[in-house]
C-alpha cells in the first residue's frame, strides 16, 4: 500500500496546497472571523478531505462507494456533492457582500436556477456514475457573474480607505474567476471527448489552475488586513 500512497501524492501533489491554504486560513481567522467569509476554513478541509477520499477510492481496493466491481473505482459522487456545497457557499459569501438590489435578485435568481437545474440532473444522470456537468456549468456560470458583480462593486467606490490587495475577499474572488472561467469547459472536453483532452495534457492544466486559485487564497490570507475587509 505504501508504494501506491506515494504514487497517489506525486501524481496529486496539488493537494498539499490545501493543507497549506487550510493551516493559513486557521492562523489568519481572527481577520475575518465574523465576516461572510468565517465558515471559510470548514470548506477548506472540506476540499482536502474529498479529494484524499476521492484518492483514496481511485486507488485503493479498500474504499469505495459504489458497491459493483465494474465501477468500484468511482467517486464522482463526492465531487457531485461537493460541488454543490461549494456553490451555495459562495452564493451566500456574494449576496451578502454586494448591496444594489438588482444584482442581488440575480444571484438568487441564479441560486435557484442552479439547484433546479441540480435536482432535475439526478432524474437524468446518475450522480453515483455520472458527473452533473449540466448543473455543474450552470453553477460556475452563476459564480463567475457573483465575481464580477463583487468587483464592479469594490472598483467603484468613490471613497476606498484601503487597499484592494489588503482585502481577504479580493484574494478569494481572483481565485475563483481564473478557476471557473476554465475548468467547466475542461470538464465538458474530458467527459465527451477524452482523446483531445489526453492528447493536449488538459489535465495538467486543470492541476494548475488549482495551484493558481489557491496560490490567490495563500496571498490573501497573507496580506488581508481587518479593516480592509469588504
Amino acid at each position: 500500500m505504501f508504494p501506491e500512497i506515494s504514487d497517489f501524492l506525486l501524481e496529486n501533489y496539488f493537494i498539499s496546497i490545501y493543507g497549506i491554504t487550510l493551516v493559513l486560513s486557521i492562523i489568519r481567522y481572527r481577520r475575518y472571523f465574523d465576516t461572510v467569509l468565517k465558515y471559510f476554513p470548514i470548506i477548506i478541509a472540506y476540499t482536502l478531505f474529498n479529494e484524499i477520499l476521492g484518492g483514496m477510492i481511485k486507488y485503493f481496493d479498500e474504499f469505495q462507494v459504489v458497491f459493483i466491481d465494474k465501477y468500484s473505482y468511482y467517486n464522482v459522487i463526492l465531487f457531485n456533492l461537493y460541488s454543490l456545497i461549494f456553490f451555495l457557499f459562495f452564493y451566500y459569501v456574494y449576496w451578502n457582500s454586494i448591496q444594489n438590489i438588482s444584482h442581488k435578485n440575480i444571484v438568487k435568481i441564479g441560486a435557484v436556477i442552479f439547484l433546479s437545474i441540480y435536482i432535475l440532473s439526478l432524474f437524468f444522470q446518475n450522480p453515483m456514475l455520472m458527473h452533473l456537468y449540466y448543473a455543474y456549468t450552470i453553477g460556475a456560470i452563476v459564480l463567475i457573474l457573483c465575481v464580477l458583480f463583487y468587483f464592479k462593486k469594490i472598483f467603484s467606490e468613490k471613497e476606498k480607505p484601503y487597499k484592494h490587495h489588503q482585502n481577504l475577499l479580493f484574494w478569494v474572488s481572483l481565485g475563483l474567476l481564473v478557476f471557473y472561467v476554465f475548468d467547466p469547459a475542461l470538464m465538458i472536453i474530458g467527459l465527451k471527448n477524452d482523446y483531445i483532452y489526453i492528447k493536449y495534457n488538459l489535465h495538467t492544466l486543470l492541476y494548475i489552475l488549482i495551484v493558481a486559485m489557491y496560490t490567490f487564497f495563500i496571498i490573501g490570507f497573507l496580506l488581508g488586513k481587518r479593516r480592509a475587509f469588504r
